[in-house]
């Protein structure tokens, strides 16, 4: 009997998720990580006292969806596709009525350090903003050329 008590224990204790907390140098609270099994949870405050975003990093990509808490209104990221070296995700923000807000497309670089792949974000493809009605106010189309970002205004 003992020897199933120190099985379940020993589960029960490397099924434990750690969680390690990152300071700015002024004691503010820049970002934390819960590590899950294959994947880590990223909540980033970056000095504010309510969490920012949150990011599901997994091997070398995020994966799931980004929440941003921001603005006001819903706004997230979800990733939908990987290639090579990249990870792609669009980003949606909506009106308090629900209207899209903005649309657009994103690539990111893998790496094994989340910040490399933030920092690594570029616009990919498109990017349209909305009025609270739902009609498309402004159109922007990009174009990645050798990790050189060329953009031009549709509308």
């Amino acid at each position: 009997m003992k020897k199933y008590l120190i099985i379940l224990i020993s589960i029960f204790l490397l099924n434990c998720n750690k969680k390690e907390v990152f300071y700015f140098p002024n004691g503010s609270k820049n970002y934390e990580i819960a590590y899950q099994r294959d994947k880590q949870i990223i909540t980033v405050y970056e000095g504010r006292k309510n969490a920012l975003m949150e990011i599901t990093f997994k091997n070398d990509h995020f994966s799931d969806t980004i929440f941003y808490w921001d603005k006001p209104y819903k706004h997230y990221i979800v990733v939908d596709s990987l290639a090579d070296n990249y990870f792609f995700g669009t980003e949606t923000i909506l009106y308090a009525n629900k209207k899209p807000h903005y649309k657009a497309r994103y690539r990111y670089k893998k790496s094994k350090d989340f910040k490399e792949v933030i920092n690594s974000m570029m616009p990919y493809k498109y990017r349209v903003e909305y009025d609270d009605k739902g009609n498309v106010k402004r159109e922007t189309k990009f174009i990645i050329v050798k990790d050189s970002l060329f953009f031009y205004e549709v509308r």
